[in-house]
């Protein structure tokens, strides 16, 4: 499935805030394959967590079942700015997203844009720049504050 990402609003026509409900409408059929639910992840608790994995996408909601996040894995075809950010190397993506936000911050295993709550994993961090994409994050505005606040997971 393709997914244009559109930072800080959303996905598609999927925004950030719809319910669950309306996420699944707009996915158009698509099956869920696992949803978890009381799960905690880097930004603290999460209500509610639902996967797709036929499409290569994970959505992630708060406390009161309104959207926050989406992660990507492939088989996803997804689209930043025209370039198709999961079929690039570490290297190249990072490149891709200076250009989108030049103060990326560059960590071991990944890179965040703050601004732009957007994040990049990559699994074997070990071969640098040449390290493949495993996921790609675009999340509701103030997503990673905690991280540039340099304070501790909520709980």
């Amino acid at each position: 499935m393709e997914f244009a990402i559109h930072p800080l609003k959303g996905v598609n026509d999927i925004q950030f805030g719809m319910t669950e409900g309306k996420v699944r409408e707009l996915m158009r059929g698509a099956t869920i394959t696992t949803r978890r639910g009381d799960i905690v992840n880097e930004t603290g608790h999460i209500w509610a967590s639902e996967i797709y994995y036929h499409e290569g996408v994970r959505f992630d909601y708060d406390e009161g079942g309104h959207l926050e996040a989406a992660e990507f894995f492939k088989p996803a075809v997804v689209l930043i700015g025209g370039v198709r950010i999961l079929d690039l190397s570490f290297g190249q993506a990072l490149s891709t997203l200076a250009r989108i936000d030049p103060n990326i911050a560059i960590e071991e295993d990944g890179a965040t844009s703050f601004e732009l709550a957007l994040g990049i994993w990559v699994e074997d961090a070990g071969k640098g720049a040449n390290s493949p994409i495993e996921t790609f994050l675009v999340g509701r505005p103030g997503y990673y504050d905690f991280l540039r606040q340099g304070t501790a997971k909520p709980s």
